[in-house]
C-alpha cells in the first residue's frame, strides 16, 4: 500500500477525476472491513503543492484540485464490488485508457477522460488478482500542455 500510495502521489498532479464518482466510491467503500484508505483534500494539497516532486514544481500546472482518493482492498467480497464500479466508472465516463500493464496475475490500468484540451480524470487501478485491488482516483484539472511539461519534467533529472 505504501509503495502505490507514493507511486500515486507521485503521478497525482498528471491528471483530475470524476469528483463525484470519487467522492461517491470512497466514502461507499473507506469505512469497510479490510480496506486502507487515503484522503488529500484541497486545503492539505495547498499546503503541500510546493515541495518538488523528482525536483520538479508539477503542482504549477495544475488548473484545478478538488481531491485525490486511495483505496485498497483485501477484502474478497468488498474487491469483487469495488470492481464491478471501476468497470462501471470506465464504461459509463467514457476514460480513455492510457496504459496498461499486465505481469503474473497483476493487471495495472491508467485512465483518463478529457473535455477539449483538458485532462479532467485520472484513475489508476491495480488489479492483484486474489491478493486484492488498489484504485487511485485524482480529481483536479490539468491541460495536455500542463501533462506533458510534467511527464518531461519528471524525467529530465
Amino acid at each position: 500500500m505504501k509503495k502505490l500510495f507514493f507511486a500515486a502521489v507521485v503521478i497525482m498532479l498528471a491528471g483530475g477525476a470524476f469528483a463525484q464518482t470519487g467522492k461517491q466510491l470512497y466514502n461507499t467503500y473507506s469505512d469497510k472491513e479490510g480496506v486502507e484508505a487515503v484522503y488529500i483534500g484541497p486545503f492539505m494539497f495547498n499546503m503541500v503543492k510546493h515541495l518538488p516532486v523528482g525536483g520538479f514544481d508539477f503542482a504549477s500546472e495544475i488548473i484545478k484540485f478538488n481531491g485525490f482518493y486511495v483505496l485498497d482492498s483485501e477484502n474478497d467480497d468488498i474487491t469483487h464490488k469495488l470492481k464491478k464500479d471501476m468497470n462501471r466508472m470506465v464504461k459509463d465516463n467514457h476514460l480513455e485508457m492510457l496504459m496498461e500493464s499486465k505481469e503474473d496475475g497483476d493487471i495495472i490500468r491508467i485512465y483518463v477522460a478529457k473535455e477539449d484540451t483538458l485532462i479532467t480524470s485520472f484513475i489508476i487501478i491495480d488489479d492483484m488478482g486474489s491478493d486484492g485491488l488498489n484504485v487511485v482516483i485524482m480529481d483536479a484539472t490539468i491541460s495536455e500542455n500542463g501533462l506533458d511539461r510534467v511527464v518531461n519534467g519528471m524525467g529530465a533529472e
